[in-house]
């Protein structure tokens, strides 16, 4: 039978228990936060949302063509993503009250800001919103690129959207050539852009 030591712990092939355990816990603290990261420390995760996924159109992916939508912009007037073609497009979708969407707005629009001269469209499809509050958001946030309302979220519903943000990079002969869901850093959405503009 094992003997207890003076502080309570027994002795494990030389090693404490409670050190053997406390050092497990510790392994799987460490993990879990690399993963959830993503290693870089910087990119965020996702917000889920309930959409109701639309089969009769292909899954986005990447190497293939992104089906074609229109949807209502913030001015009223229809916006199709055909009308880009040509452009590098950054699809994202996302809403005013998604924390990750929230947070990675500012390096959007400081990345826009860099690469609106070489060509690059953003169009920004808000889900399940009301056009004044995404329209009062879009201005406090200091929006320039273009926005549109999913409100009945049938966009993000052909486009298999199940967490906010997901964004789809689409390069200038309308193929797709990266696809993320959850937030990023400036630094991923540039190294995404490349491999588009």
């Amino acid at each position: 039978m094992e003997r207890g030591h003076e502080d309570g712990s027994s002795r494990w092939g030389g090693v404490r228990r409670r050190d053997l355990i406390t050092a497990i816990v510790v392994g799987l603290i460490v993990v879990g936060v690399v993963y959830a990261m993503n290693w870089t420390g910087t990119d965020a995760g996702a917000t889920s949302v309930d959409v109701a996924f639309n089969n009769a159109y292909p899954a986005p992916r990447v190497g293939g063509t992104p089906t074609d939508f229109s949807v209502l912009g913030l001015d009223g007037k229809t916006i199709r993503l055909s009308d880009f073609r040509g452009q590098p497009v950054w699809l994202n979708f996302w809403a005013t009250w998604c924390p990750p969407c929230r947070a990675e707005m500012p390096d959007i629009n400081a990345v826009y800001a860099e690469y609106a001269p070489k060509g690059l469209v953003i169009l920004a499809l808000s889900l399940g919103e009301d056009g004044e509050t995404v329209r009062q958001y879009v201005q406090k946030a200091e929006m320039k690129f273009t926005v549109g309302l999913d409100s009945r979220r049938e966009i993000a519903s052909i486009y298999r959207v199940a967490g906010i943000p997901t964004h789809i990079f689409i390069d200038r002969d309308g193929v797709i050539r990266d696809m993320q869901v959850g937030g990023m850093s400036r630094d991923t959405m540039k190294k995404k852009l490349e491999k588009v503009m």
